[in-house]
């Protein structure tokens, strides 16, 4: 009797032993079938922005700086995009095709004496072959008549090439509270 228990015992075993060993297989191929997950190494990364699309940005924060320091409609007019697809929005305020913006800009620099915009933290990344997002810290310094007023904010723009230009298609500027 003895004997048969020993036996019963030992196929008992031997028997879990074998489902713990195929599911642990099993759990293996699965695994294997699966990658088993993706690690930092394995992430695809983005393609560095080509530096004909960087040069291209900062030529237009360039002109986009010199037009607003120089208080100018007709000088920042041939950095945008003028149809309906266009949107600034300043400080929460969406100004939507060009018609739009060109009077938040008349209006805007009516206001001022003189604009000075510093501009630090650029980052250029390209989004295909034909757009790219541009974000900047500014330090934006307006004076109107005995008045001075300083704003540090953030400007985003997303830029579209268009035949040879790259053209403003959307800007974001906002500041934070004072």
């Amino acid at each position: 009797m003895y004997a048969n228990n020993f036996r019963h015992g030992f196929a008992v075993y031997h028997t879990r032993q074998m489902k713990t060993r195929i599911a642990s297989f099993g759990l293996v191929l699965v695994l294997a079938a699966c990658g088993g997950g993706q690690t930092r190494d394995d992430k695809p990364s983005a393609p560095p922005t080509p530096e004909q699309v960087v040069s291209a940005a900062k030529t237009v924060l360039e002109q986009y700086e010199q037009g607003y320091e120089v208080l100018s409609v007709a000088a920042l007019q041939p950095l945008y995009l003028e149809d309906l697809d266009l949107v600034v929005v300043v400080q929460g305020q969406p100004y939507k095709a060009w018609t739009s913006v060109e009077g938040y800009l008349t209006g805007f620099f009516s206001r001022f004496d003189a604009v000075r915009l510093d501009l630090a933290d650029i980052s250029v990344v390209a989004l295909g072959d034909d757009a790219a997002q541009v974000t900047a810290t500014v330090t934006r310094e307006l004076r109107g008549g005995s008045t001075s007023v300083k704003e540090i904010g953030i400007l985003s723009l997303t830029l579209s090439r268009v035949g040879e230009r790259w053209l403003i298609r959307t800007e974001h500027f906002s500041y934070g509270l004072r």
